[in-house]
């Protein structure tokens, strides 16, 4: 049971919720919390802006005011400098330099700011200062005071932020190169006293918790509202300190034990100190955050004037919306005879006038579809009966064309056989046709073939009687040939006798040659020669010899072949004759069969021609049948359709009767006026 009445609950509240007098303040408070929210949203950052924008000019104002206050001091001093500089001759007399300290003691005790003035000669290498201090004589050139002045050639230079050896205070130096007729004497200088600028800063506050200090570019702190901090260097180690350092002015943030500050800074024109004025972060946020309470509670009564405005004004529109709800409920339940009373003169009051109108013409709507739906209900009754007669009737229009149908689709069914059966006939035809035109090709292809062999048998016979002349003359010729060689086989044997006589010549020559003795010396040597000449020569007779039997042979054997060759060819010139007289015959036979091809293609062409005719009135027939039958099948179709929307129309209007009936029960439910 418990954990149901959460549930209970909620339906409630949504069902509350759903209602239009809630929906009304709810969109109420919406219109108005946007914009308050938006008001609010925009006055925040408005003035946050504004809050930064003060800040911003506060520390450029004070930066200003205290950088002039800087400049103003410096601006005296370098004054009564100049003044010191052209009252003297800086020759390092004795005379000149107590007139110097007295004009050194009279700057210094008339400038609070000044912590002492002195001038350092080059050539000396001494002092004139002003209060008397234990400085030793030395070469001090290299000191920045005296190496910026010399840099500065004749203008004013101010030196680092440095601890001052008397006092142990921080000062920083103003010097001026001391130049006579070209020549450096020295170098005329004041500390001046950075702790008269730090008093001049200490009564100035911003805010409660607000800090102004002074940093050099080294980032020594060199004045500050907290005299403490003089001297310290710990924003060197903030990154921040980089864009400080490289920005003439700007605003950054800075956290220093744990508490976030905001920093603006500016620069100085004369001395490039760096002015900061810092607050805590929460200090600028605390008036934020009051603004923002303000805002808060202006932004909760304004909406709770607006709930209660709305509520007022929903109160009565939902009043007004009941009453139109109750006569609706009635109306919705069949009462048309209640009307809504409501008297507000806006659009509400028109919507229970326009709704009093419409219940008058429903209600005399339901009285004329009363009277209708007698009416509908006899001529359904009507209706009803006419429609089954035409259904019947129709039922036995689609018998009869059924039947005709059935006949025409069998006319084209035997129509479709006789023209396939045609269309294979004029196959067959196409098909001899063209075998007979093929035939007809082939006939004149053979005929021109065998002319053109007779034309090669014919060249043929000349060229065999060419080739008998020409085997008689080279057997004529290897006669001739085998003649040579015999002669040249006598002469052959002639030099071989000759050389067996010379080589016994030539042996009879050496034997007399050796009977001689010396005398016969060179005689044998001759008798020698000749003989191996006799015995080549002899050697060259036997190859010679060998030869000319080998030629025999083969000239013996060509005599042979020639005889055959002419035999051949008496042979292939008979053959070549009965060719001539085959081919003669077959051309003869060609031209026969040429014009019997002829007389059959030009058969098969008029039988082509009247198979077309007949296949043309064959397929006109089975059209016309096709189309009779689809014409009987329409017929038929449209038939079958009258019959079933007759019997559609058969059921509707029973349909239609029941209706009415149903109507006239539910009509007689309503109140009507």
């Amino acid at each position: 049971m418990n954990n149901n009445k959460p549930e209970v609950k909620d339906k409630i509240l949504l069902f509350k919720f759903k209602t239009l007098k809630s929906k009304l303040v709810a969109m109420m408070i919406m219109i108005a919390a946007i914009p308050i929210l938006a008001l609010g949203i925009t006055s925040m950052i408005g003035f946050s802006i504004s809050s930064d924008k003060d800040f911003k000019k506060s520390g450029v104002s004070l930066g200003q005011a205290v950088d002039e206050t800087i400049n103003t001091k410096i601006h005296n001093a370098e004054t009564m400098l100049n003044y010191v500089g052209t009252r003297h001759a800086f020759d390092d007399s004795e005379v000149d330099n107590k007139e110097l300290y007295q004009d050194l003691k009279l700057f210094r005790e008339g400038n609070a700011d000044v912590q002492s003035a002195y001038y350092y000669s080059g050539n000396a290498k001494k002092f004139v200062i002003y209060p008397d201090a234990n400085i030793s004589d030395g070469d001090y050139t290299q000191k920045q005071w005296y190496s910026k002045a010399k840099e500065a050639n004749g203008n004013f230079a101010f030196t680092d932020v440095y601890v001052d050896m008397a006092t142990k205070e921080y000062v920083a130096a103003i010097s001026k190169i001391i130049i006579q007729n070209g020549q450096i004497k020295g170098a005329l200088c004041i500390d001046f006293k950075l702790t008269s600028i730090a008093e001049s800063i200490a009564n100035i506050k911003y805010g409660d918790k607000g800090l102004l200090s002074i940093v050099d570019n080294n980032g020594t702190v060199i004045a500050h509202t907290n005299k403490e901090l003089i001297g310290n260097t710990d924003i060197t180690k903030k990154e921040e300190w980089k864009n400080i350092l490289s920005s003439k002015s700007g605003a950054t943030k800075i956290k220093e034990q744990d508490e976030e500050y905001s920093v603006n800074f500016t620069t100085s024109d004369v001395t490039g100190w760096k002015i900061l004025l810092q607050i805590p972060q929460s200090e600028l946020n605390q008036s934020q955050q009051s603004y923002k309470v303000i805002l808060f509670i202006t932004a909760l009564v304004l909406l709770a004037l607006v709930i209660i405005l709305g509520r007022i004004f929903a109160v009565g529109l939902a009043k007004n919306i009941n009453k139109i709800k109750e006569v609706i409920g009635e109306a919705a339940n069949g009462d048309f005879t209640k009307n809504i009373d409501i008297s507000t003169g806006d659009e509400l009051e028109e919507l229970g006038m326009s709704f009093n109108e419409m219940q008058d013409n429903i209600s005399k709507l339901i009285s004329k579809v009363d009277d209708s739906v007698k009416e509908v209900n006899g001529t359904s009754i009507n209706l009803a009966g006419m429609s089954e007669e035409v259904s019947s009737a129709i039922g036995e229009v689609a018998n009869t064309i059924g039947e005709i149908s059935k006949g025409s689709m069998e006319s084209a069914q035997n129509l479709e056989v006789l023209s396939t059966n045609l269309e294979d006939v004029s196959i067959e035809l196409n098909t001899i046709n063209s075998a007979t035109k093929n035939i007809n090709s082939v006939v004149i292809d053979t005929n021109n073939l065998g002319k053109q062999g007779l034309e090669i048998m014919q060249v043929v016979m000349g060229k065999s009687s060419q080739t008998k002349i020409s085997t008689m003359e080279v057997n004529s010729v290897v006669s001739m040939v085998s003649e040579s060689v015999q002669n040249i086989a006598l002469m052959n044997q002639t030099i071989s006798q000759i050389t067996q006589q010379t080589n016994l010549l030539a042996l009879n020559a050496a034997i007399e040659a050796a009977r001689a003795g010396e005398a016969g010396k060179g005689f044998a040597v001759v008798a020698d020669e000749i003989k191996k000449l006799a015995e080549q020569t002899a050697l060259s007779a036997k190859d010679i010899d060998s030869i000319i039997k080998e030629i025999a042979s083969n000239v013996s054997t060509a005599v042979n072949q020639v005889q055959e060759t002419n035999k051949t060819v008496e042979s292939q010139e008979e053959s070549v004759l009965n060719a001539e007289k085959i081919f003669n015959d077959m051309i003869t036979a060609i031209d026969d069969l040429t014009k019997k091809v002829q007389e059959i293609a030009s058969g098969v062409i008029q039988v082509t021609q009247k198979k077309n005719e007949v296949v043309n009135q064959v397929q006109n027939l089975s059209a016309i049948g096709e189309q009779t039958a689809a014409g009987a099948e329409e017929v038929s179709a449209s038939s079958e359709e009258v019959a079933a929307s007759t019997d559609e129309f058969v059921g509707h209007a029973n349909k239609l009767k029941d209706l009415s009936k149903e109507l006239s029960i539910e009509i007689k439910q309503f109140k009507l006026k």
